[in-house]
């Protein structure tokens, strides 16, 4: 399993989980394996690698116009998002929350 992050992202905490992750969730231990995961495999995305992607990205973000960035790195991998944010519900891409993901990771522990 690898991690992506868009540019604007990179600066995020590294324990603070995909960005918008609840900080409460952290510090209640959930998923310590999800987090080591990303320390582990992040891999920060240049924006001249998604921005061909910027106007389908856009289109697909009508619940958040900020998001497209994640959208189109997410359509230009196709890869999933990571995410406890509904505004990419619609946008035709994969998502994981943090829970899901947990639960995929322990059914497949030779895919971490």
């Amino acid at each position: 399993m690898s991690v992506s992050l868009t540019e604007d992202h990179a600066d995020d905490p590294p324990n603070g989980g995909p960005p918008g992750y609840p900080k409460a969730h952290h510090s209640r231990g959930h998923c310590p394996i999800c987090l080591e995961t990303v320390r582990i495999s992040t891999t920060v995305i240049n924006e001249a690698v998604y921005a061909a992607a910027e106007n389908e990205a856009l289109a697909r973000s009508r619940r958040d116009p900020d998001d497209w960035p994640a959208v189109a790195c997410a359509l230009m991998l196709s890869a999933g998002i990571w995410t406890n944010d509904n505004d990419y519900l619609g946008t035709g891409i994969p998502t994981w929350t943090t829970e899901t993901l947990r639960v995929w990771l322990d059914r497949n522990p030779r895919r971490q």
